[in-house]
């Protein structure tokens, strides 16, 4: 799935229709920012791709799904508050995008059964979304809510200041999501936005833009028009931040269709200098005590250079009877964020980012598997350690669930998913580790221990970049034939006379 681009964005200036220069809104920072598009693109239709197959016909839809990255590192990369999204109010199905709009967005995915999203501290607003969602109500009694979440009406406070609080873009002032009220002593929270229907908006101008983009190839579905500081109405590329939130309701779709469809989502990531499982996850289990692994308790680990590709690779020479395919257990992504540290009388408590900043729990489980292993010399032949990324079900991991509970003053409470050891009976990771090592075939020696399949697309997708090099390094071919096309300075300095 490719988009083409004709026109470099840093030099669109110079061929734009001169009729209109006045009208089209670039700037200097527009122009930084677009020369990193390409990246965000490329994102973009590889989640597009993956959304288009999963939500194809019965007949044609997949029971796997493989990326070639991380869903759980591309949930956390597109994170951004909704007044900041620079397409706000972009033109759509007779009306514009809306910060409400935004907000229900980014508070997907929703799944009830895994009780997705939490009602922990940070984020919390988006549970009282999801209830709008559920109840198809847009008044929300805040009593009942917080006595079937075992909290009590102040501990949602933030997620009703968030809610209720006067926002505003650049200088404009916009109303508050919804508002609080009492009735008959109890608590309401009430709204005017239909929660199922904006977030079915924001679905269809995400496939709307993107079937404009990567089916019909019209690269005119990048430029929109918007308002400057002035409110005249001006045409505008979109910036990497607009193509990110596009992925954020791309890849919160594809996993609401795979948790519907029943399709099994695994990313699968090469390389990566992560040490989420040595040092976060298990610094966070060697403070839980009885609810970890005690054994650590008495362990002194400083800090180490490894990470976990490399802790995970000296395995199979440490231990001989280790035969492939091997697995580490799975955690949850959460633990990208949740880590042990230091306060400051040099105790150690489980925080987030910056104190608070928690990834969502339940939703991807990751985990580091080897497939290819050989111990016919003394030392052995062996593939790279590779990260596995899943797509959580209430399904099969059940039995994770409400393992381990997590709580303090500044995160809340928090339920991450947990298999402790091996012994754990973990059915998705079973059925995944036998998919995955019956696509790693070893056919290809310089992706030894890696699935085929991503290996081919990877392939095809390489294959297509280097023929538009040559149609486009062709296109310069008239150019140069034309000396007088060339400055001064470039044809002074392609002498290279000292």
């Amino acid at each position: 799935m490719v988009t083409y681009i004709p026109v470099p964005f840093s030099e669109f200036a110079d061929v734009v229709d001169q009729d209109r220069p006045e009208t089209f809104l670039v700037s200097d920072n527009e122009r930084v920012d677009l020369s990193s598009i390409d990246t965000k693109m490329m994102e973009l239709a590889e989640i597009y791709l993956a959304y288009n197959v999963a939500t194809s016909s019965s007949l044609e839809a997949p029971k796997v799904i493989l990326l070639d990255r991380s869903p759980s590192s591309i949930l956390a990369s597109v994170a951004i508050q909704p007044e900041a999204i620079p397409m706000l109010n972009f033109p759509f199905d007779r009306r514009h995008l809306t910060v409400d709009d935004a907000t229900v967005a980014l508070a997907h995915p929703f799944n009830p059964v895994l009780g997705i999203p939490t009602t922990k501290k940070f984020s919390q607003y988006m549970a009282l979304i999801a209830e709008f969602h559920h109840q198809r109500t847009q008044s929300l009694n805040l009593d009942d809510f917080a006595a079937r979440h075992h909290l009590s009406v102040d501990d949602l406070d933030g997620a009703i200041r968030y809610l209720t609080k006067a926002r505003c873009r650049g200088q404009d002032p916009l109303p508050p999501f919804a508002r609080l009220e009492t009735r008959q002593g109890n608590h309401h929270l009430t709204t005017d936005v239909n929660c199922i229907t904006s977030w079915d908006y924001c679905v269809s101008l995400f496939e709307h833009i993107c079937r404009r983009l990567f089916i019909e190839k019209d690269q005119k579905a990048l430029v929109y028009e918007t308002p400057d500081d002035y409110g005249v109405v001006r045409q505008r590329w979109m910036s990497p931040n607009d193509v990110g939130f596009l992925i954020a309701v791309g890849i919160r779709a594809l996993i609401e269709v795979c948790w519907n469809r029943k399709i099994l989502l695994t990313g699968i990531i090469k390389d990566s200098a992560s040490r989420y499982l040595t040092r976060n996850y298990l610094g966070v289990m060697k403070q839980l005590g009885a609810q970890g692994y005690p054994n650590l308790a008495d362990l002194d680990v400083r800090q180490l250079p490894w990470t976990d590709r490399i802790f995970l690779e000296l395995l199979p020479l440490a231990d001989e009877t280790l035969t492939t395919p091997w697995s580490s257990i799975e955690f949850d992504s959460t633990y990208m964020t949740l880590h042990a540290r230091a306060k400051a009388d040099g105790s150690p408590e489980i925080s987030g980012v910056q104190g608070f900043i928690v990834a969502p729990e339940r939703l991807f489980a990751r985990s580091l598997a080897q497939f290819f292993l050989k111990r016919d010399k003394a030392t052995p032949l062996m593939g790279h350690v590779v990260f596995i990324d899943r797509l959580i079900y209430p399904e099969w991991d059940r039995s994770g669930l409400d393992q381990v509970t997590i709580e303090t003053k500044a995160l809340g409470r928090i339920q991450p998913l947990c298999y402790r050891t091996k012994n754990d009976t973990n059915l998705a990771q079973f059925i995944n580790m036998y998919l995955l090592d019956v696509l790693t075939r070893n056919h290809f020696p310089e992706v030894i221990g890696y699935p085929d399949p991503l290996h081919k697309a990877d392939w095809g997708a390489k294959t297509v970049g280097k023929r538009i090099q040559g149609i486009i390094r062709s296109s310069a071919y008239s150019f140069r034939s034309q000396p007088l096309s060339r400055t001064f300075r470039t044809i002074r300095d392609s002498f290279h006379r000292s």
